[in-house]
């Protein structure tokens, strides 16, 4: 089953996605969106560039534990729409 939904990604850590089968991420937005885990950063993150999608696949993942997905921006808020798969 898919959902989607809307976020709005500031300069703290925004949760993105947690515990999926698969998310894609639609950065809609002007800037550079920074994704990774909780302690994310505009330094330490994976950029997904403005009107740019990044697609995370977890099915092969299922030994391990899936987290969660954040994103940050560097400053102030991006549009963001959030795919995720069970």
């Amino acid at each position: 089953m898919a959902s989607s939904r809307a976020v709005t990604v500031g300069t703290s850590p925004t949760l993105l996605s947690q515990s999926k089968k698969a998310v894609v991420i639609d950065n809609r937005s002007t800037q550079t969106v920074f994704v990774g885990g909780s302690n994310v950063s505009a330094t330490t993150g994976f950029g997904v560039d403005a009107s740019q999608k990044m697609v995370v696949d977890f099915s092969y993942a299922s030994a391990i534990s899936v987290g969660a997905l954040y994103g940050v921006v560097a400053s102030g808020t991006a549009d963001v729409r959030v795919l995720e798969f069970d």
